[in-house]
């Protein structure tokens, strides 16, 4: 999660709205009207805090298109209501133009934010984005993804690349494929694609609140798990508080219900105890106070 807002925005308005001309195949005011729909239609979607996120990382111009009154909530519409809300606010553009226009902000959206802030906002809309984003193949469209996470490889199959090699993204059948993520749908009784969003909002919490301590325990699981949970080891440590950290898993696993949430993070870890061994865990949860140890499973 980015700090609040004191980033430099690492791309300036007019080369994001040439970035959409250019993958779009539209005119410049098409680009700018798909640009601000999309952006304002993605902030109603998201959670008060994921926008924020985003904001700190946009020029002014685009950033005040994502921000949203703090105590609003997420619109749960799916993906073809998202659609037809882009086409509606960008009237000016034909609507066989809207689907590659909404790809196309995208994608830039992407570029713009970074690998964790674009994944985190991917893991509370529906599947249909990452395929959306996949849809043309390609090196570009290998690059994004929902999955809310993290590394490439062959995505009918889950096969990985080697750390440090992968793409900003898996497909979800590559996510579903993580072995986490196989043993969390077991044990909390969810679908792939809820299992999914419940391993990685945990392991990306997680390792915001022990920072660098996540690096070593990353190493040991499956490339997917683990870069959802790695951090660089310098990184410092975050406190949530256990209702942060619950209310944090809650914003990124949209899809999930909230009855679902506190077994789901207790399954996620039980299967990361296993994964990575009761001393590895042990030791990186070592520094967090006691309020944690029934949430978390800490081993004693």
């Amino acid at each position: 999660m980015c700090d609040g807002g004191t980033e430099e925005p690492s791309v300036k308005y007019d080369k994001f709205v040439d970035r959409v001309v250019e993958r779009a195949g539209v005119s410049r005011e098409q680009a700018e009207s798909l640009t601000r729909a999309t952006l304002q239609v993605l902030a109603d979607r998201i959670s008060g805090g994921q926008d924020a996120d985003l904001a700190a990382r946009l020029p002014e111009e685009l950033a005040r298109l994502v921000r949203k009154a703090p105590q609003k909530l997420p619109e749960k519409y799916g993906f073809d209501e998202f659609v037809e809300k882009v086409r509606e606010q960008a009237a000016d553009v034909p609507p066989e133009a809207v689907l590659p226009g909404i790809r196309a902000v995208m994608l830039t959206l992407r570029d713009a934010t970074g690998g964790k802030e674009f994944r985190d906002t991917m893991a509370q809309l529906p599947h249909e984005f990452g395929e959306l984003l996949q849809d043309e193949g390609g090196a570009e469209a290998g690059e994004s993804a929902t999955g809310t996470a993290a590394s490439g490889g062959d995505r009918t199959t889950g096969a990985a690349t080697p750390r440090g090699q992968r793409a900003a993204g898996p497909g979800p059948l590559a996510a579903q494929d993580d072995e986490l993520v196989k043993r969390t749908a077991e044990r909390a009784g969810v679908s792939p694609q809820e299992a999914v969003q419940l391993t990685q909002a945990t392991l990306e919490t997680l390792g915001d609140l022990i920072g660098g301590q996540a690096h070593e325990i990353a190493l040991r699981l499956p490339d997917i798990s683990g870069e959802w949970l790695d951090e660089p080891p310098e990184t410092p440590a975050q406190n949530y508080g256990v209702e942060g950290f619950v209310s944090r898993v809650r914003e990124l696993a949209i899809e999930v219900m909230d009855d679902d949430i506190a077994p789901g993070i207790q399954a996620v870890m039980i299967s990361l105890r296993e994964a990575v061994g009761e001393a590895e865990l042990a030791i990186a949860l070592r520094p967090l106070p006691v309020e944690y140890d029934e949430l978390l499973v800490r081993i004693a």
